[in-house]
């Protein structure tokens, strides 16, 4: 299976990983769509990193620097 396969079959659990309630799970999947990168800046997975970062139980600070960073580094390529 190639990478592009890989990485669309792979998207949808990511971002329905940002919007769990467990402050964890979105910062892994944050870290995740980093790791795979410019291919993961989707519309979709945007939108759910941008209501992530308006989500006022967002949990710790961190969270936010970690979301800002993964779109910063989406927006650059």
């Amino acid at each position: 299976m190639s990478e592009k396969a890989v990485t669309q079959q792979v998207l949808p659990y990511l971002t329905r990983a940002l919007q769990e309630e467990d402050s964890s799970i979105r910062v892994v999947a944050c870290k995740a769509l980093g790791n795979i990168g410019e291919k993961a800046a989707t519309a979709e997975v945007l939108r759910s990193a941008v209501n992530w970062l308006y989500d006022q139980e967002i949990g710790p600070f961190i969270d936010r620097v970690y979301i800002l960073e993964w779109i910063l580094k989406s927006d650059s390529g």
